[in-house]
């Protein structure tokens, strides 16, 4: 494997831009698709669904990616890999018990997914099934793009069954199985990919509880404020019909979509920047200011196209019947800025 250099790749990081293109454009196909397709109330179902499974996911995740990026950059065999990968995975497993419990309870309060047969537990499982994405490992081994490749896999899967599969309103109800079979044969080929690196999946129960308790802090400080907004569309969902969902979702989503700009950086550079705290301070500040510049100035930007060419753009692309979300999308654009 890959150790993770002092220097920045540039090309590294134009190569993983690259192939996230079609990850960028992935939502700008579905959405569109979805919203004619399904209707206001179909996509709301499918927004509300969506928003759960990605709470769940948070929640089990619950910082992990973070401690082992940190953890395995810092390693020097694969005996230590192999420890950090099982207690990762155990841990994850422990938090899945509470994660299902929580998310079958929500599946019942909320009428939107509770009336669409079988929807509930694609939903959890699908949440669930996310918090094992491996991706933290492959970055911080020095494969980013190995990772990138698997979820433009998972991408062009998930339309391919999406296209075949969903045709009219009525075809709602598979959507959340369509979701999840392409999840799960993402998921599969990224562990196969790496079987050989790792001895098993579970480690002590006590290893995995001293995990948890080191990533309380990471979650708190920056999941917390994360899963609230992932978990607001499922919130409305207790409120309001499925139309208000959907001009809220579909709000949601395309901001998600503007802030996922910053994931294929963060893919490349935090790793970079953990290794350099240690042995280039000064360097490691230098990276990380330039970085929220960049970032910065072009959420400025898409605020600014936002509130010019939503009122013209929203209806010619996600069709007339979401022309309600326009205001909710101008207002939380400013989201960009903030984070």
């Amino acid at each position: 494997m890959n150790k993770v250099h002092s220097s920045l790749s540039k090309l590294e990081l134009l190569a993983v831009y690259f192939s996230y293109a079609i990850r960028y454009l992935y939502p700008l196909v579905l959405i569109p698709y979805y919203g004619r397709v399904l209707g206001s109330s179909g996509y709301g179902v499918v927004l509300a669904g969506l928003s759960l499974s990605s709470a769940l996911w948070l929640v089990v995740n619950f910082g992990f990616s973070t401690i082992g990026g940190r953890d395995i950059v810092h390693t020097e065999v694969a005996s230590e890999r192999d420890t950090i990968f099982r207690d990762q995975f155990t841990a994850r497993l422990l938090l899945s018990i509470p994660g299902a419990i929580v998310g079958g309870i929500a599946v019942s309060r909320s009428e939107i997914i509770a009336n669409v047969p079988l929807a509930g537990i694609f939903v959890v499982a699908g949440g669930l099934l996310s918090a094992f994405n491996i991706g933290w490992y492959f970055t911080s081994t020095g494969r980013p793009r190995t990772n990138v490749l698997i979820e433009v896999l998972g991408l062009l899967l998930s339309l391919a069954l999406i296209f075949t599969f969903i045709r009219k309103p009525a075809d709602v109800d598979r959507a959340f199985p369509v979701i999840f079979t392409s999840s799960m044969i993402q998921t599969l080929v990224a562990y196969w990919l790496v079987r050989k690196e790792y001895s098993g999946f579970l480690s002590p129960v006590r290893a995995a509880m001293g995990l948890i308790k080191r990533s309380a802090t990471i979650f708190i400080y920056s999941g917390t404020a994360v899963l609230v907004l992932d978990a607001s569309t499922y919130i409305l969902s207790l409120l309001a019909a499925a139309q208000e969902v959907s001009a809220f979702g579909l709000s949601e989503r395309l901001v998600g979509a503007a802030l996922s700009i910053m994931a294929p950086a963060a893919q490349i550079l935090a790793p970079k920047v953990m290794y350099l705290v240690t042995r280039n301070p000064a360097r490691a500040n230098l990276l990380a200011r330039r970085t929220f510049a960049v970032f910065f100035v072009g959420a400025v930007a898409g605020v600014i196209l936002t509130r010019l060419l939503s009122e013209w753009l929203i209806p010619l692309i996600f069709g007339p019947e979401l022309r309600h979300a326009v205001p909710v999308l101008n207002i939380m654009v400013f989201i960009l800025p903030l984070t």
